[in-house]
């Protein structure tokens, strides 16, 4: 999963709930936040 991925390299990391992703498998690796679509992403930059 990407969110592994960027924990190993001490990234924050973002998970988006895109069908493919439930937020319980998100949170178990660690997402930093978990958003709706990807289109939200945009109120936290």
């Amino acid at each position: 999963m990407d969110i592994a991925a960027g924990k190993d390299v001490g990234v924050y990391t973002i998970g988006v709930l895109t069908g493919h992703s439930e937020a319980a498998a998100l949170r178990e690796v660690g997402a930093d936040l978990i958003i709706e679509k990807a289109a939200d992403i945009t109120r936290f930059l």
